[in-house]
């Protein structure tokens, strides 16, 4: 507006000094045409003046002056033209002024609009300068408010790193910890074994012992047949005979049974099956009860009329004590009474003379794996497991034996079960304080069992929720569990996530206890908020698709290995390929530069067999694989539609 202003301004100056200068020069022309004319009326005649006064002329004046006018005819002329041009030039000159009047006034107008523009614009600047003034200040004030949080940024990173160190030897600990108990437990295994050979060989022994006993109790009852038909003075020599020579065996024997009996036992207490003090109460297996130390005559009794059986009683004995943790009862042994068995006195005597003692190794039997618990719920003996949890475990299975069904169960035994099968531990306070018997526990609802034992992890409440639902069915024992119920969350953070290529999610999976159950329930919102995988779809898409997997095995994880082991040298069967198996595919294809995107990249073969939306691309963009280098991406279009087309 003010260059419109200027230009006009310029244009209405130039118009005034071009109507000045020619202003001026009609003022010269007009003084050459006044001088002209006062050059005329200093000749005029005085009859002329007389007749512009309106006065008579005089007559003869008159004549003259006609005479005169015909001589100068041609100067009238030019006169009259010139008194014309004047009146001309003095309309023109008046027009000229109206003119110049009105450019005046057009100028003093312009120059008030131009005044009030400049105004205008110079309380614009002013406003502008205010508002500049007001912008530096708020960029001032911006730039202080981002120091300060580029300050805390600084120290929260510095935090951060600190925090993450400290997780990292954390982690570093952990890993050498489970390193130490993956070696302890081997060392266990082995020990296991060798204690099973040790009472594999007693076994034997024991079986052996038993027939040359009843070998020997046979032979016995022949003599006892033999020496009634003999006459009376020699019966009463030969009985006391026979009497002395079983009354030797029979305490050699019982001296190696009474071995193997405290042997088996101690082993026993080491694993929490019995207290040390059940002499009393266990009966030696190998001993026969009788009224009077070696009597023949009291087992002749004994054995009259019983029959035995082909199996080894001892065998169940064993059996028994390893798999129940507890000894039984024992029972008395009855011989089979053989009628026909050739054999001597000497004989008898030979096999006493001949017979080994048995030789007991005073190992400890490590038991790893009882028969009636779950997989994942195995008890190892340690050397440096403290007295509290042996007895723990000892208690355990002793109630869950004694009461199978979970609303029978005691305090202890629920607070035994929260720690050991569900892991759970950080709630055993609240726990014994609220919860004291197993139909408390059973009888719980979800809000009740929040507020009992103080459960903020809405994971761990559910996690909980869904062991309590699974036994409150009174078929439902730790012996009997479900298939997911025996998937505990090591399982899940250390081998599933491994499987669907998310282990960057362990630590977070781990935190909230996620289990068979509880990875059974999980949705794509429970991923999003509660396990790291926020606004990651893919992410969320394969650990999805994992469940399912596992949910149409019905979490049967022996059948997935087996699965997997059957198609690991082939292209087959890709539902059940983990990312590892995936890894070794993209490599086997000429693609061993990329396969190694694929880890932790979420990509397995349920994934690719359920999600119908999973192509080529976006397999190569999971490797890695640039969108310039079309013939590599057309090379994995074709292998990736054979290996798909027959899943």
């Amino acid at each position: 507006m003010v260059d419109n202003n200027r230009r006009l301004a310029n244009h209405i100056d130039g118009t005034i000094q071009s109507a000045n200068q020619e202003v001026n020069n009609l003022r010269v022309e007009l003084n050459v045409t006044n001088q002209k004319l006062l050059e005329l009326s200093m000749q005029t005649p005085v009859w002329f003046i007389q007749l512009n006064t309106h006065s008579k002329p005089d007559e003869t004046g008159f004549n003259q002056f006609c005479q005169l006018m015909n001589l100068f005819a041609p100067e009238t002329i030019h006169m009259n033209k010139m008194v014309e041009e004047n009146k001309t030039l003095n309309s023109s000159n008046r027009q000229l002024q109206k003119e110049i009047e009105n450019l005046k006034q057009q100028i003093t107008n312009s120059e008030n609009r131009n005044k009030e523009a400049l105004l205008a614009a110079t309380s614009d600047r002013m406003r502008l300068k205010q508002e500049k003034s007001e912008l530096l200040n708020q960029i001032q004030e911006m730039q202080n408010t981002i120091d300060d949080k580029e300050e805390q940024l600084r120290d929260f990173i510095r935090e951060f790193e600190l925090q993450m160190k400290e997780s990292e030897e954390i982690m570093k600990e952990a890993d050498e910890e489970r390193s130490r108990l993956t070696r302890e437990r081997n060392e266990l295994s082995r020990r296991h074994q060798d204690q099973l050979e040790v009472v594999t060989s007693l076994r034997g022994e024991v079986v052996g012992n038993e027939k040359r006993l009843r070998e020997l109790d046979s032979e016995l009852v022949i003599l006892r047949q033999a020496s009634a038909q003999l006459q009376s003075s020699k019966r009463r020599s030969l009985h006391i005979s026979v009497e002395e020579s079983y009354s030797t065996h029979t305490k050699s024997f019982n001296i190696s049974g009474m071995k193997i009996r405290t042997t088996l036992i101690q082993d026993l207490n080491s694993l929490g099956g019995t207290e040390p003090n059940t002499s009393s109460q266990i009966q030696d297996p190998l001993l026969i009860p009788t009224s009077s130390p070696a009597s023949p005559r009291h087992f002749l009794c004994q054995g009259q009329g019983s029959g035995g059986n082909s199996s080894s009683s001892e065998d169940v004995h064993v059996d028994s004590v390893i798999s129940g943790g507890s000894v039984g009862h024992s029972y008395t042994r009855r011989p089979k009474i053989v009628q026909h068995l050739s054999g001597s006195l000497s004989r008898a005597f030979r096999r006493g003379r001949n017979r080994k003692s048995l030789s007991v190794l005073p190992n400890v039997v490590s038991v790893t794996r009882c028969n009636c618990m779950p997989t994942y719920f195995s008890i190892q003996v340690r050397g440096t497991c403290s007295n509290v949890r042996r007895r723990k475990r000892k208690r355990f299975l002793q109630l869950t034996r004694t009461f199978p069904c979970t609303s029978e169960w005691r305090a202890d035994a629920v607070l035994v079960w929260l720690e050991l099968v569900m892991h759970m531990s950080q709630y055993n306070k609240e726990c014994a304080e609220n919860i004291k018997s197993g139909k408390v526990l059973l009888g719980l609802s979800l809000g009740e069992l929040e507020k009992c034992l103080n459960i903020e992890n809405v994971l761990h409440r559910r996690k909980l929720w869904l062991g309590i639902e699974e036994f409150r069915n009174p078929a439902c024992t730790v012996a009997n569990m479900s298939a997911a119920g025996q998937l505990d969350h090591w399982w899940v953070c250390e081998q599933w996530l491994r499987d669907v290529g998310l282990t960057q999610y362990a630590s977070r999976f781990r935190e909230h206890l996620i289990d068979g159950r509880t990875l059974c329930s999980l949705t794509r919102k429970d991923l999003d908020r509660h396990l790291g995988m926020e606004g990651k779809k893919t992410h969320q898409d394969s650990a999805l698709r994992g469940i399912e997997l596992l949910r149409m095995l019905s979490f049967n994880t022996q059948r997935l290995d087996e699965r997997r082991q059957m198609c690991q040298s082939c292209d087959a069967d890709l539902l059940v390929w983990n990312n590892a198996r995936l890894v070794q595919w993209a490599k086997s294809i000429d693609l061993k530069e990329y396969s190694s995107n694929l880890r932790d990249s979420g990509v397995h073969g349920a994934l690719i067999v359920f999600d119908t939306t999973f192509t080529s691309d976006d397999m190569a963009n999971a490797l890695g694989i640039p969108v310039n280098k079309a013939t590599v991406r057309r090379h994995l279009a074709s292998e990736f539609d054979s290996l798909v087309k027959p899943a």
